[in-house]
């Protein structure tokens, strides 16, 4: 699978290239680099799981502040959770299960450490109400978190790294938003511009059928932040 490593101006540079009408005056830079930065959130959301094994990416060790009231903060810019791992104080390690805040206590237990997610932190689910506590929690060294991170784009020099079919989906999808703005594109160049950028699409939802298709025999290795 190959990467794109572009810049944000590269890409909208590249999308202004399809024709002669896609100005500054028809969508001025700053424009196009929310809209990329929107889209490629839509994106890798989108279709998360699938991308894992591709754009994931394993978070530095998260100890809690205080090991008596544990809580986890998530990295910033962390879009979705894809795995949550333990390591304990003898240095073993195990899989903690992700539930819904809401019905933490319905749902059914199991060897795994539980936690929920609440404003950007990983909150345990203990084994009761209240201290004293006597569950896996106590013996939690901190937690490693994987998950998709995409770059925010702030500006010209912000770089993006995607697989070359979603960066082309990126790059299609604003050269239609600047065709339908252009007052100098043709019905016929929109129609043309809206459908590259439904293909583009399409060719993501064919990559993400793809990976996971071959899931059950790729080894994962993610990336670190």
């Amino acid at each position: 699978m190959a990467f794109s490593v572009l810049t944000a101006q590269q890409v909208a540079d590249t999308a202004r290239a399809r024709h002669p009408a896609f100005t500054p005056n028809v969508m001025p830079d700053g424009a196009l680099f929310l809209e990329a930065d929107r889209y490629q959130r839509t994106l890798l959301l989108r279709w998360a799981r699938d991308l894992m094994p591709l754009v994931g990416l394993a978070s530095a060790p998260i100890v809690a502040a205080d090991p008596n009231a544990p809580v986890y903060p998530i990295p910033a810019n962390l879009v979705w959770l894809g795995l949550i791992w333990a390591t304990f104080q003898d240095g073993s390690t195990g899989p903690v299960d992700l539930v819904d805040q809401w019905t933490r206590f319905e749902q059914p237990q199991t060897r795994d450490l539980q936690c929920y997610a609440l404003g950007g932190t990983l909150y345990p689910v203990r084994d009761q109400p209240q201290a004293p506590f006597t569950d896996g929690w106590l013996i939690v060294a901190s937690l490693t978190i994987y998950g998709i991170q995409p770059a925010t784009i702030t500006g010209a020099g912000t770089v993006l790294t995607l697989p070359d079919t979603l960066a082309e989906a990126v790059t299609a999808h604003l050269a239609m938003r600047m065709a339908m703005s252009a007052k100098d594109c043709g019905t016929a160049d929109k129609q043309f511009f809206i459908a590259e950028a439904k293909a583009a699409e399409a060719d993501v939802a064919r990559l993400c059928e793809s990976i996971t298709g071959d899931a059950m025999q790729t080894t994962v290795i993610y990336r670190g932040v």
